[in-house]
């Protein structure tokens, strides 16, 4: 099982034909990040794709990856 984790809403692109239902204006902070990536790695999925938005705009992101990775999720991938 593949997960897809919109971590943040923000997007350095404007595109007129986004699907992305999820805009956030504020995302969640590290803390709570860390934490969801904590009951993300307990489902045991087989990898977690990291969108968003665009997710390298989160100063967090390899903090939360390597999170995940610790917790055993050892397929992270990135995309816009």
């Amino acid at each position: 099982m593949d997960m897809m984790w919109n971590v943040t809403g923000q997007c350095n692109y404007r595109c007129p034909m986004c699907w992305d239902p999820f805009k956030q204006i504020n995302d969640f902070n590290t803390k709570e990040m860390l934490n969801i990536a904590d009951e993300i790695a307990e489902k045991k999925p087989d990898a977690v794709i990291l969108t968003g938005g665009e997710p390298l705009l989160r100063d967090d992101l390899f903090e939360i990856a390597d999170r995940l990775y610790q917790n055993g999720v050892h397929c992270i991938k990135l995309c816009s």
